[in-house]
């Protein structure tokens, strides 16, 4: 009160002055600067600038950006943090800023954004206004953007309070209630809880951002089909407006809708009055393509820029005196290994794969690709040693090929196969119990293949065959080696390559 008194014995001890002075252009200088202090303070501690400041803490949290309360400070913290104006435009359309948090100590440039692409409220500042400090102009002008945005939510949800009451006859279904593409049509489906039930009184109203919406009536939409006997019929009001089919089937309600816009869409859903259960529905429209585009040109940087480290660090080690080292232990941690080869294995759908292996990197994929047979057991998590007699899991949880079957297919595949003895062919299945199948057989009872080591042996054929094929340079390009007691439990170590394997299969 002691404010506002002020600023009245202000006022009329400048309009005294200017009556008995007679100086116009001086008081009304004093006039002007003294309304542009004094009302700006009063309207924000008292009247309309009070009741949007307790209107909007109610609508954020009580502790948001600081251990203080939320405005403690007033409306200038509308001015220092944008997030603040972010989550008040969220209370009343969820989604419409993905993440507040992010433009914590920033400037509300977002907020007028979003604030403009969901309530229509035009933006008052630009980005030069905000680096300047906050005057008692700049914060009336900041209060009166805040009390529009005010009026707009506040008339949303005195719609919404027409339809507080929930209809018990319809239910509505589908993905398309939840989310959709830009320029591609998302449906859902309205079910009737009683086969008797009309769905005439339906009322299905789309408001999406930019102002765009769609509203049509079931009745209208049947109304129109027996005057243009069309099985669809599109409600559209003007060019920017939303599309909308509606058909009717025997025991549902279809609609269909598409959206030319990205972002968060309200879908209301009414009966005589009443909401549909779970209307307003808040579907978030997403640019898939835009998307995915940024995604896939994402991961071939980041691969490239993983290749490109390995190459430099190779070649520091070979110009230097010293000896080289195993860089594998500090190049990529034990977690990320698997990560790794899924970026190296999409690099093959590309052209010109075969540039990023060259003679420098091809020991250092031949070293990554013995460490990726160390797998941890899915049970006891045991992580094992890579020595000769390690297994890539546990005994107790092994699951071993059965070792009849495959001397078995052994000894069919071998029976057909003729064998060159000085000059005469002998045919193999008289030669069943000779000592090659014994070995075979003792070999088998020493040593269990494991399913899943074989199938990494597949997966690393898979990844390098195709670039050894296509290189001329087969000394760089050969198949990579395995160690060997990942497939056979000997006491030494002993390298095999992919051919031996196979022979021994």
């Amino acid at each position: 009160m002691a404010l506002t008194c002020l600023y009245y014995v202000l006022l009329l001890a400048v309009l005294f002055a200017n009556i008995w002075l007679r100086n116009k252009e001086f008081f009304t200088q004093v006039l002007i600067q003294v309304d542009q202090l004094c009302i700006p303070i009063s309207y924000s501690q008292f009247g309309k600038g009070k009741i949007i400041l307790d209107w909007a803490k109610k609508r954020l949290p009580h502790h948001w950006s600081s251990h203080f309360n939320t405005l403690s400070d007033g409306v200038a913290e509308f001015w220092k943090d944008g997030s603040l104006l972010c989550t008040l435009i969220n209370s009343a359309v969820p989604g419409a800023c993905s993440n507040p948090y992010r433009h914590w100590k920033k400037p509300p440039v977002h907020g007028q954004t979003v604030a403009y692409k969901y309530l229509g409220v035009a933006p008052a500042f630009n980005e030069s206004d905000f680096s300047l400090q906050l005057s008692p102009y700049l914060e009336m002008k900041l209060l009166n953007y805040i009390h529009y945005i005010y009026k707009t939510i506040y008339s949303i949800e005195r719609e919404k309070l027409l339809y507080k009451f929930i209809s018990p006859l319809f239910v509505a279904r589908g993905m398309g209630l939840f989310t959709a593409q830009q320029f591609q049509e998302a449906e859902f489906f309205i079910y009737s809880k009683f086969n008797n039930t009309s769905f005439c009184n339906i009322e299905i109203v789309i408001l999406g951002p930019y102002s765009t919406y769609c509203k049509t009536n079931v009745l209208e939409y049947v109304m129109k089909q027996r005057r243009t006997k069309d099985l669809h019929t599109v409600y559209e009001s003007s060019p920017k407006n939303i599309k909308l089919e509606v058909e009717i089937e025997k025991d549902r309600l279809r609609v269909v809708y598409m959206s030319k816009f990205c972002g968060i869409h309200e879908i209301n859903l009414n009966c005589n009055k009443e909401s549909i259960q779970g209307s307003p529905f808040y579907v978030d429209v997403i640019n898939y393509d835009l998307i995915s585009s940024k995604s896939l040109s994402k991961v071939i940087k980041t691969t490239q820029e993983v290749l490109k480290s390995v190459n430099a660090s190779l070649n520091k080690k070979l110009n230097s005196k010293a000896p080289a080292k195993d860089i594998t232990k500090d190049f990529q941690p034990k977690m990320e290994i698997t990560k790794y080869l899924k970026d190296l294995n999409n690099l093959r759908t590309f052209k010109h794969s075969a540039a990023y292996f060259t003679k420098e990197n091809y020991m250092h994929f031949q070293k990554l690709a013995d460490n990726s047979f160390r797998i941890p057991c899915s049970i006891t998590r045991a992580s094992p040693v890579l020595k000769a007699s390690a297994s890539p899991v546990c005994q107790m949880h092994t699951v071993p090929e059965d070792l009849n079957s495959s001397v078995s297919k052994y000894n069919e595949e071998a029976s057909h196969k003729p064998r060159i003895v000085g000059e005469v062919l002998i045919k193999q299945e008289k030669f069943s119990a000779t000592k090659s199948i014994k070995r075979l057989q003792n070999d088998f009872n020493k040593k269990e293949l494991q399913k899943m080591v074989y199938e990494k042996k597949l997966f690393w054929e898979r990844v390098f065959l195709e670039t050894a094929r296509n290189n001329c340079n087969k000394k760089c390009y050969e198949r990579l080696r395995h160690v060997d007691s990942l497939y056979l439990l000997r006491k030494r170590p002993v390298s095999k390559s992919l051919s031996d394997l196979k022979a021994l299969k």
